[in-house]
Protein backbone atom coordinates (compact mmCIF):
# COMPACT_ATOMS: atom_id res chain seq x y z
CA UNK A 1 0.00 0.00 0.00
CA UNK A 2 1.25 3.78 -0.86
CA UNK A 3 -0.31 6.50 1.08
CA UNK A 4 -0.22 10.16 -0.16
CA UNK A 5 -1.47 13.39 1.14
CA UNK A 6 -3.21 16.28 -0.82
CA UNK A 7 -3.54 19.62 1.77
CA UNK A 8 -5.44 22.35 1.43
CA UNK A 9 -5.30 25.10 4.80
CA UNK A 10 -5.03 22.70 7.52
CA UNK A 11 -7.49 20.49 5.49
CA UNK A 12 -5.65 16.76 4.65
CA UNK A 13 -7.46 14.07 1.80
CA UNK A 14 -6.00 10.34 2.17
CA UNK A 15 -5.17 8.66 -0.16
CA UNK A 16 -4.45 5.08 -0.19
CA UNK A 17 -3.47 3.25 -2.99
CA UNK A 18 -3.80 -0.44 -3.28
CA UNK A 19 -2.55 -1.44 -6.87
CA UNK A 20 0.47 -0.85 -8.77
CA UNK A 21 -1.75 -0.85 -12.64
CA UNK A 22 -1.46 2.83 -12.22
CA UNK A 23 2.27 3.93 -12.57
CA UNK A 24 1.72 7.78 -12.38
CA UNK A 25 -0.75 7.49 -9.72
CA UNK A 26 1.63 9.80 -7.26
CA UNK A 27 1.57 12.52 -9.67
CA UNK A 28 -2.13 11.89 -10.69
CA UNK A 29 -3.44 12.82 -7.41
CA UNK A 30 -0.82 15.24 -6.30
CA UNK A 31 -2.01 17.52 -9.22
CA UNK A 32 -5.73 16.96 -7.62
CA UNK A 33 -4.14 19.57 -5.04
CA UNK A 34 -4.78 22.77 -6.52
CA UNK A 35 -8.44 21.41 -7.13
CA UNK A 36 -9.11 20.63 -3.61
CA UNK A 37 -7.61 24.27 -2.48
CA UNK A 38 -10.92 25.07 -4.66
CA UNK A 39 -12.91 23.38 -2.69
CA UNK A 40 -14.77 25.78 0.07
CA UNK A 41 -13.25 24.85 3.81
CA UNK A 42 -16.55 23.72 4.95
CA UNK A 43 -16.72 21.38 2.02
CA UNK A 44 -13.30 19.82 2.51
CA UNK A 45 -13.84 18.57 5.80
CA UNK A 46 -17.06 16.23 4.61
CA UNK A 47 -14.31 14.43 2.53
CA UNK A 48 -13.59 10.50 3.40
CA UNK A 49 -10.71 9.21 2.84
CA UNK A 50 -9.89 7.78 -0.90
CA UNK A 51 -9.01 3.99 -1.36
CA UNK A 52 -7.76 3.27 -5.03
CA UNK A 53 -8.27 -0.11 -5.84
CA UNK A 54 -8.21 -2.58 -8.68
CA UNK A 55 -12.22 -3.33 -8.01
CA UNK A 56 -14.64 -2.19 -5.93
CA UNK A 57 -16.38 -4.58 -3.22
CA UNK A 58 -18.84 -5.96 -5.93
CA UNK A 59 -16.39 -6.16 -8.06
CA UNK A 60 -16.55 -3.37 -10.48
CA UNK A 61 -13.33 -2.51 -12.06
CA UNK A 62 -14.25 0.71 -13.59
CA UNK A 63 -15.12 4.48 -11.93
CA UNK A 64 -15.56 5.08 -8.08
CA UNK A 65 -18.36 5.30 -5.29
CA UNK A 66 -18.75 6.49 -2.19
CA UNK A 67 -19.87 4.56 1.45
CA UNK A 68 -20.99 5.71 4.60
CA UNK A 69 -19.48 4.44 7.53
CA UNK A 70 -22.40 2.00 8.01
CA UNK A 71 -22.42 1.14 4.48
CA UNK A 72 -18.59 0.84 4.26
CA UNK A 73 -18.52 -2.06 7.67
CA UNK A 74 -21.06 -4.09 5.90
CA UNK A 75 -20.12 -3.65 2.51
CA UNK A 76 -16.05 -3.41 2.69
CA UNK A 77 -15.06 -5.59 5.44
CA UNK A 78 -14.53 -8.68 4.28
CA UNK A 79 -13.88 -7.96 1.07
CA UNK A 80 -10.15 -7.84 0.98
CA UNK A 81 -10.17 -10.85 -1.77
CA UNK A 82 -11.97 -8.49 -3.96
CA UNK A 83 -10.12 -4.79 -3.26
CA UNK A 84 -7.07 -6.15 -1.55
CA UNK A 85 -7.71 -3.60 1.15
CA UNK A 86 -7.41 -5.88 4.65
CA UNK A 87 -10.30 -4.84 7.65
CA UNK A 88 -7.56 -3.44 9.66
CA UNK A 89 -6.75 -0.76 7.50
CA UNK A 90 -10.08 0.06 6.64
CA UNK A 91 -10.60 0.28 10.64
CA UNK A 92 -7.28 2.20 11.20
CA UNK A 93 -7.74 4.71 8.10
CA UNK A 94 -11.46 4.99 8.15
CA UNK A 95 -13.40 3.37 10.05
CA UNK A 96 -12.04 4.42 13.45
CA UNK A 97 -12.33 7.86 12.76
CA UNK A 98 -16.38 8.07 12.08
CA UNK A 99 -15.77 8.17 8.41
CA UNK A 100 -16.81 6.65 5.30
CA UNK A 101 -15.14 5.55 2.26
CA UNK A 102 -14.41 7.05 -1.44
CA UNK A 103 -13.32 4.18 -3.59
CA UNK A 104 -11.39 5.07 -6.68
CA UNK A 105 -10.72 1.89 -9.27
CA UNK A 106 -7.12 1.84 -10.82
CA UNK A 107 -8.87 2.14 -14.31
CA UNK A 108 -10.46 5.12 -13.64
CA UNK A 109 -7.02 7.15 -11.93
CA UNK A 110 -5.29 6.01 -15.34
CA UNK A 111 -8.03 7.53 -17.18
CA UNK A 112 -8.23 3.78 -19.35
CA UNK A 113 -10.46 4.03 -21.96
CA UNK A 114 -11.15 7.71 -21.21
CA UNK A 115 -10.10 11.06 -22.40
CA UNK A 116 -6.98 12.04 -19.75
CA UNK A 117 -7.98 14.40 -16.83
CA UNK A 118 -11.73 12.87 -16.67
CA UNK A 119 -10.42 11.44 -13.16
CA UNK A 120 -10.40 14.32 -11.95
CA UNK A 121 -14.15 14.54 -12.14
CA UNK A 122 -14.22 11.31 -10.81
CA UNK A 123 -12.67 11.60 -7.62
CA UNK A 124 -14.41 15.33 -7.29
CA UNK A 125 -18.11 13.78 -7.97
CA UNK A 126 -17.43 10.79 -5.10
CA UNK A 127 -16.42 13.69 -2.94
CA UNK A 128 -19.37 15.40 -3.91
CA UNK A 129 -21.62 13.04 -2.70
CA UNK A 130 -19.44 13.88 0.75
CA UNK A 131 -20.59 17.00 0.97
CA UNK A 132 -24.00 16.13 -0.31
CA UNK A 133 -24.19 13.83 2.42
CA UNK A 134 -23.04 16.11 5.11
CA UNK A 135 -24.54 19.35 3.85
CA UNK A 136 -26.92 18.77 1.18
CA UNK A 137 -25.99 19.41 -2.44
CA UNK A 138 -29.65 19.37 -3.37
CA UNK A 139 -31.89 22.92 -3.78
CA UNK A 140 -35.00 22.27 -2.06
CA UNK A 141 -37.62 21.25 -4.45
CA UNK A 142 -35.37 20.84 -7.31
CA UNK A 143 -35.36 18.12 -9.86
CA UNK A 144 -33.61 16.49 -12.40
CA UNK A 145 -35.51 19.04 -15.06
CA UNK A 146 -33.68 21.83 -12.97
CA UNK A 147 -30.43 20.34 -13.40
CA UNK A 148 -30.93 19.63 -17.23
CA UNK A 149 -27.51 19.84 -18.63
CA UNK A 150 -26.23 17.50 -16.90
CA UNK A 151 -25.91 13.40 -17.67
CA UNK A 152 -26.25 10.32 -15.29
CA UNK A 153 -26.59 6.42 -16.42
CA UNK A 154 -29.78 7.03 -14.41
CA UNK A 155 -32.09 10.42 -14.10
CA UNK A 156 -31.40 10.88 -10.20
CA UNK A 157 -31.57 14.37 -8.67
CA UNK A 158 -29.14 13.96 -6.46
CA UNK A 159 -26.39 12.20 -9.04
CA UNK A 160 -26.99 15.47 -11.06
CA UNK A 161 -26.38 17.74 -8.09
CA UNK A 162 -23.23 16.16 -7.61
CA UNK A 163 -21.96 15.92 -11.23
CA UNK A 164 -22.99 19.54 -11.68
CA UNK A 165 -20.37 20.12 -8.02
CA UNK A 166 -17.67 18.18 -9.65
CA UNK A 167 -17.71 20.31 -12.44
CA UNK A 168 -17.73 23.35 -10.36
CA UNK A 169 -14.51 22.17 -8.91
CA UNK A 170 -12.49 20.71 -11.86
CA UNK A 171 -14.13 23.16 -14.79
CA UNK A 172 -15.87 25.84 -12.80
CA UNK A 173 -16.84 27.75 -16.29
CA UNK A 174 -18.35 24.39 -17.88
CA UNK A 175 -20.26 23.80 -15.41
CA UNK A 176 -23.16 21.39 -18.18
CA UNK A 177 -21.82 18.59 -20.59
CA UNK A 178 -21.65 19.67 -24.28
CA UNK A 179 -23.26 16.68 -24.89
CA UNK A 180 -26.37 17.49 -22.83
CA UNK A 181 -27.10 21.11 -23.61
CA UNK A 182 -30.54 21.69 -23.54
CA UNK A 183 -31.71 22.76 -27.44
CA UNK A 184 -31.26 26.14 -27.58
CA UNK A 185 -29.08 26.87 -24.84
CA UNK A 186 -25.43 28.11 -24.46
CA UNK A 187 -22.99 26.68 -22.01
CA UNK A 188 -22.43 30.53 -20.42
CA UNK A 189 -26.65 30.41 -19.88
CA UNK A 190 -26.23 26.80 -18.59
CA UNK A 191 -23.34 27.13 -16.42
CA UNK A 192 -24.90 30.75 -14.76
CA UNK A 193 -28.51 28.66 -14.30
CA UNK A 194 -26.89 25.55 -13.12
CA UNK A 195 -24.47 27.75 -10.30
CA UNK A 196 -27.50 29.84 -9.33
CA UNK A 197 -29.26 26.23 -8.94
CA UNK A 198 -26.52 25.33 -6.43
CA UNK A 199 -26.05 28.31 -4.77
CA UNK A 200 -29.66 27.51 -3.51
CA UNK A 201 -28.62 24.37 -1.85
CA UNK A 202 -28.08 23.82 1.89
CA UNK A 203 -24.21 23.47 1.26
CA UNK A 204 -24.10 27.05 -0.26
CA UNK A 205 -25.28 28.89 2.82
CA UNK A 206 -22.84 31.43 3.24
CA UNK A 207 -20.69 30.38 0.33
CA UNK A 208 -20.71 32.72 -2.73
CA UNK A 209 -18.21 32.14 -6.00
CA UNK A 210 -18.03 32.88 -9.24
CA UNK A 211 -18.18 29.95 -12.02
CA UNK A 212 -14.45 31.63 -13.36
CA UNK A 213 -11.38 29.12 -14.12
CA UNK A 214 -8.61 30.33 -11.76
CA UNK A 215 -5.19 31.13 -14.01
CA UNK A 216 -2.91 30.02 -12.94
CA UNK A 217 -4.68 27.93 -10.06
CA UNK A 218 -2.94 29.08 -6.93
CA UNK A 219 0.29 27.33 -5.47
CA UNK A 220 -1.02 28.24 -1.83
CA UNK A 221 -4.51 27.78 -0.75
CA UNK A 222 -7.51 30.51 -1.09
CA UNK A 223 -4.07 32.72 -3.24
CA UNK A 224 -5.37 35.22 -5.64
CA UNK A 225 -8.96 33.90 -4.77
CA UNK A 226 -10.77 36.70 -2.79
CA UNK A 227 -12.90 38.33 -5.10
CA UNK A 228 -14.22 34.69 -5.70
CA UNK A 229 -14.65 33.25 -2.52
CA UNK A 230 -16.48 34.55 0.39
CA UNK A 231 -16.75 31.61 3.24
CA UNK A 232 -18.82 31.50 5.97
CA UNK A 233 -17.82 28.54 8.42
CA UNK A 234 -20.68 27.22 9.75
Amino acid sequence: MRHYEIRAGSDTLHFYVYTTRVADAESRIRALEALFQRMPPAHRRTAYPVFVVDALPGGRRTGGGNWSRTQARTQWLGRQRVTGVPDADLERYALSHNGGVIGITAAALADEGRARGIHQLSVFHEIGHCVDHHLGLVPPGATVVDLRGQRYRTPNVREYAVEAYSRWIVRPSRLCRDDALPPGETQDRCTQRTLALLRRSPAFAGIHAAPTDPAPIPSTPWAGLAADWDCTRP
